[in-house]
């Protein structure tokens, strides 16, 4: 008995943002549907943000500490040698790819800020 009510405790949690007035089995099969819709077709808008990416090339002129880097951009975006920070993707950091001063990038730009940036890719 004591097993079932600490089960029945943590259905009851588990179903918590569900109105009460629901039976357990009702429940169950609600938190099913909620979980089967994948989250990205929920809302087409935050799909839209997440496509919102400006991608330009630029030089790595300067390695600062914490896998920072100050990008110049290539002279056709912004007006000319636009200069800004960037970090280093974490697809780049797990396969342990080294920037050096020089190298050739591909940093990716929200258009919410564009004086920071994600280095995305090295071209050689």
């Amino acid at each position: 008995m004591r097993i079932k009510r600490h089960f029945l405790r943590k259905i009851r949690k588990t179903f918590a943002l569900i109105p009460f007035f629901y039976t357990i089995r009702e429940q169950f099969l609600i938190s099913h549907l909620i979980r089967s819709v994948p989250m990205g077709s929920r809302d087409s808008e935050s799909r839209k943000q997440k496509e919102d990416k400006i991608e330009v090339e630029g030089v790595i002129i300067k390695t600062l500490p914490g896998a920072i880097f100050e990008v110049k951009l290539a002279d056709d975006f912004g007006g000319g040698g636009m200069i800004i920070r960037a970090y280093i993707s974490g697809k780049m950091r797990k396969n342990f790819i080294n920037l050096i001063e020089g190298d050739t990038v591909l940093v990716e730009l929200t258009p919410y800020d564009l004086s920071r940036g994600r280095i995305v890719f090295r071209k050689k």
